[in-house]
């Protein structure tokens, strides 16, 4: 039994050296000279004993394999940061594994998913241009078939694109499609020169956004976060990120799950089909895991479902406002004025009992 053992350890032992060679081994000594000679590398920072970087290895370097028999060739590295303390500190590693990606050596958090086709396509994306110059007739195709799509229109000169569509697209995973067109194409989409639309599978109507805020990336990922999830969803731990991004408004129905087919959850549904574009819509019914979570955060009490909370990330926390009666009485007008004038800054906020 000892013997079948230490076979079975061997053999995995070397399908892992084997599967591994294709991941760069990057230490003190040739960091920057790897990084020079890669100007767009992932790079993982683990220790031996980590148990989630024990999780990753397989699939970081089943990722590293996919992406050597491209052509050409995309390469990730990894960093012992037990052993390679110079490069621990200097880029502030507190936690195992980190992943960062180099372009033109310069550090960027990785936010894509730990797994190997996650891993695959963020390398992917991060090596083609972050948004295509397409023409006119290859726009209308794309705005067919793309689930979500990013359109500029005018001058890379302009500080729209530079400081809005241009580090959205390279740092968005979510967002498949960016691409920069001819200004000629902008009025057919409603949208100025320089302007953005963004255009989303999630509207069934073919409807599309035209962006009206600064010149920031930051501004430009808030808009577009509710175009990216479905009218009305239920709460749960997939979610807190969108739900929880800075300025993204956020309209939660807390109600019992036995009410689900009463009117006020289809008025609370049809309300967010009629905000669609807004602020996200969603359910929370108070149970386990994210939904007691949701409810602790906004300060909801069990013994007023249903009731509507109004909520937007801030700076310095999160606004809450409560809906001025019982859900069951709302219509969709009242739900809309009440997001209008929450948004307006002209209701009382809601502080957590």
């Amino acid at each position: 039994m000892k013997k079948i053992s230490f076979l079975i350890a061997l053999i995995a032992t070397a399908f892992a050296a084997e599967v591994d060679e294709h991941v760069l081994v990057l230490t003190d000594a040739n960091f920057d000279e790897e990084i020079a000679k890669n100007p767009n590398l992932l790079v993982e920072f683990y220790a031996p004993w980590c148990g989630h970087c024990k999780t990753l290895a397989p699939k970081y370097a089943s990722a590293a394999k996919q992406l050597a028999d491209l052509d050409p060739p995309q390469y990730i590295a990894k960093v012992d940061a037990t052993e390679n303390a110079k490069l621990k500190e200097r880029f502030e590693i507190k936690g195992f594994p980190t992943l960062k990606f180099f372009k033109d050596g310069k550090p960027i958090d990785y936010k894509g998913k730990r797994e190997t086709k996650g891993i695959v396509d963020y390398v992917t994306k991060q090596t083609m241009p972050a948004s295509l110059p397409i023409q006119c007739k290859q726009l209308e195709k794309r705005m067919v078939v793309e689930n979500y799509i990013t359109v500029y229109f005018g001058s890379v000169e302009e500080s729209l694109y530079k400081e809005a569509h241009l580090p959205f697209a390279t740092a968005n995973q979510k967002i498949k499609s960016f691409t920069v067109t001819d200004p000629e194409c902008a009025e057919k989409y409603g949208a100025k020169v320089p302007g953005i639309v963004f255009r989303s599978k999630n509207f069934e109507d073919g409807k599309t956004f035209v962006y009206e805020g600064v010149a920031d990336a930051g501004g430009l990922e808030a808009w577009t976060a509710p175009m990216m999830i479905p009218k009305y969803f239920e709460w749960h731990e997939d979610e807190f990120d969108n739900i929880f991004k800075k300025d993204q408004w956020t309209l939660v129905l807390f109600r019992d799950n036995k009410d689900k087919d009463e009117a006020f959850v289809k008025t609370f549904e049809e309300a967010a089909k009629a905000n669609e574009g807004k602020a996200l819509f969603s359910w929370n019914s108070g149970g386990k895991g994210a939904m007691e979570k949701g409810l602790k955060i906004l300060g909801a009490n069990p013994k007023d479902f249903p009731v509507i909370i109004a909520h937007v990330q801030v700076d310095e926390g999160r606004d809450r406002f409560l809906f001025p009666t019982s859900a069951k009485d709302a219509t969709i007008d009242q739900i809309t004025a009440f997001l209008d004038d929450a948004k307006a800054g002209k209701l009382q906020k809601h502080f957590k009992s």
